[in-house]
């Protein structure tokens, strides 16, 4: 769940990245560089990813010519790097696009 700071609208969205600085979500929602956003995210493992309050947008760009969700995918920078505990350490194998057969030993 994304939160536009500014005008207090809620809109569903999907977290396919995310790292201690900063994170890749799709939505519906198209932000402007330099919103902020507080995010809310569930589902995780565990449900260990931290809530992140009146992170900045660093980008956003509307997804043109597949077949998606969402229209729009946003980089988001958190106001404070998340600690290393809070994110969980439960990894595991995605599609690797076409053609891809690594494997993780």
């Amino acid at each position: 769940m994304v939160e536009e700071c500014n005008t207090g609208r809620y809109y569903d969205a999907r977290m396919y990245n995310y790292s201690l600085q900063g994170i890749y979500i799709e939505s519906d929602l198209d932000l402007a560089r330099g919103d902020r956003v507080n995010l809310w995210i569930t589902g995780s493992p565990e449900n260990t990813l931290p809530e992140i309050d009146r992170a900045e947008v660093r980008w956003c760009e509307e997804i043109i010519g597949a077949v998606v969700l969402y229209n729009y995918g946003s980089g988001i920078k958190y106001r404070r790097p998340a600690e290393h505990d809070a994110f969980s350490r439960n990894f595991r194998i995605i599609n690797g696009g076409i053609g891809s057969n690594k494997t993780i030993g």
